[in-house]
């Protein structure tokens, strides 16, 4: 029979069917930052049903990197859009397994009609309040409700609230203990070998820059004050490479930035600039020695990305997964966020518990000067 949420839900309480909730099925099917920045919630539930097995449903393998070498989550599956008949299957299976409680943690469709194909007898959610259509549709998935204010403040909130305090909220709807709100990331001892090897090689960063497509353009957000080129973004390399005043930088990217040639397009606009970073490939083995001062790394796992992160003073990045690796490895960020959304996205994504600038993304000039300042201020205290 279909179920038909109440609406606002009746109070949960998870620890009171503890006994009953052997299999949980939690889903996240967006972006890295908001995994990592869910850690409060994973390392919640863990804690208050630690005899519970639990499943994650993540978009992409990359993503539910996140959780690897941590104890939270015990098995993975993921969407396979490319793939209807896998994708089918792997939902299958989920099913199959038995899934006792489950949890969506992103604010969209697809976890919820992810939860209701799993059979969960419990389903719960965060649910937007102001979109009607998707409030609606989610009391055929769900079994409990947990509102949710993104556009504006809510009863009782002054701002909007910040995901990892969404998600811990969404916790406490379940009756969960939550209040430790900290993020952290796990390591093999294979990733903290590669560290201590690149380290003997080449050093620690003094800054960390990460190179995103987001530097040059957003399409959903852009205006023409905020679309940049190749040549903008290689004059903020150089005045990122000035502030660290004679020390080490580290200049990161993904691979998209390398199939799209923006990659290529910023190093030819360094080179005609001067500038010519050392390029390492993280995919293979290091070399002896780096003599140089600037690498352009690329091809990194998460987990190794992560760690050269963590070896930054103070780390650079547009509103990306890099600003949220930081904040999981307690390093200070400059945040280049677009204007569109800025008052939305510096209250629900901003950098969570470490000290951090951000900036407002504008014509190339007065922006790569103000993430200079910035810097200066993180690194140096002027």
């Amino acid at each position: 029979m279909l179920h038909f949420a109440s609406y606002p839900s009746p109070p949960l309480n998870i620890l009171e069917q503890k006994e009953r909730i052997r299999h949980i099925l939690v889903t996240r099917t967006d972006h890295l930052g908001d995994m990592i920045l869910s850690m409060p919630f994973f390392r919640a539930l863990h804690q208050s049903l630690p005899d519970a097995e639990i499943a994650l449903m993540a978009l992409s393998p990359y993503t539910a990197e996140a959780l690897r070498e941590l104890p939270y989550v015990h098995r993975y599956y993921y969407h396979t859009y490319d793939d209807m008949a896998k994708h089918r299957q792997t939902l299958r299976d989920i099913r199959e397994w038995g899934v006792d409680l489950a949890v969506g943690l992103a604010a969209q469709s697809l976890d919820y009609k992810t939860c209701s194909y799993s059979g969960a007898p419990i389903r719960v959610a965060g649910v937007r309040v102001e979109r009607f259509l998707r409030l609606t549709l989610s009391r055929f998935w769900l079994t409990h409700i947990m509102p949710c204010w993104f556009k504006a403040p809510g009863p009782g909130q002054t701002k909007v609230l910040h995901e990892t305090e969404r998600t811990a909220q969404l916790a406490r709807f379940m009756g969960l203990e939550c209040a430790d709100l900290s993020l952290e990331l796990g390591f093999s001892a294979e990733d903290e070998a590669w560290a201590e090897r690149f380290q003997a090689v080449w050093g620690k960063p003094v800054v960390l820059m990460h190179i995103q497509e987001r530097l040059l353009t957003d399409r959903a957000q852009d205006t023409p004050d905020t679309v940049w080129n190749c040549a903008d973004v290689a004059e903020l390399a150089r005045a990122v490479i000035a502030c660290a005043r004679g020390g080490k930088v580290a200049l990161t990217y993904g691979p998209y930035e390398e199939r799209a040639q923006i990659v290529a397009g910023v190093r030819q606009a360094m080179a005609e600039k001067g500038l010519q970073p050392y390029l390492l490939d993280g995919s293979q083995p290091l070399p002896e020695k780096i003599e140089s001062d600037v690498v352009m790394i690329g091809n990194l796992s998460l987990k190794r990305w992560a760690k050269v992160i963590g070896m930054a003073s103070c780390v650079f990045s547009p509103d990306t997964g890099a600003v949220h690796v930081a904040a999981a490895m307690h390093r200070p960020v400059v945040g280049l966020y677009l204007p569109k959304k800025f008052a939305y996205l510096t209250q629900h994504v901003a950098p969570w518990q470490i000290p951090c600038s951000i900036i407002k993304k504008s014509q190339p000039q007065p922006t790569i000067a103000e993430i200079s300042q910035a810097l200066q201020t993180h690194l140096w205290g002027s």
